[in-house]
């Protein structure tokens, strides 16, 4: 599957052109809110740390660690701002169609 073929399928998914191009907006926004909060916060990455300390081939993700999910908030916002602007976008999407409908 090439990347235009991908498009198509996550464009399918919108009944209308100006919803798809709020999740493309908001998708965007969402980018840049982790790229801000991976920038801002010197303890949490978004990317996984393939070493530890040593050198020595280590795999830790903050996304795997317990104790950010129940004392910082950070990984809350992270799946907010991958995964909120398609909930979004297609809740729009609903409610548009079903005005239409009626």
């Amino acid at each position: 599957m090439n990347i235009k073929d991908l498009k198509t399928k996550i464009r399918g998914q919108f009944n209308h052109e100006w919803v798809w191009r709020l999740f493309v907006v908001l998708q965007i926004a969402g980018i840049l809110g982790l790229i801000y909060i991976d920038v801002t916060n010197i303890n949490w990455s978004v990317l996984p740390d393939f070493t530890d300390y040593r050198g020595r081939l280590d795999f830790d993700w903050d996304f795997f660690k317990a104790w950010y999910w129940i004392r910082y908030h950070t990984n809350w916002y992270g799946i907010a701002f991958l995964f909120g602007p398609f909930a979004i976008s297609k809740s729009v999407d609903w409610i548009s169609e079903s005005r239409n409908n009626t």
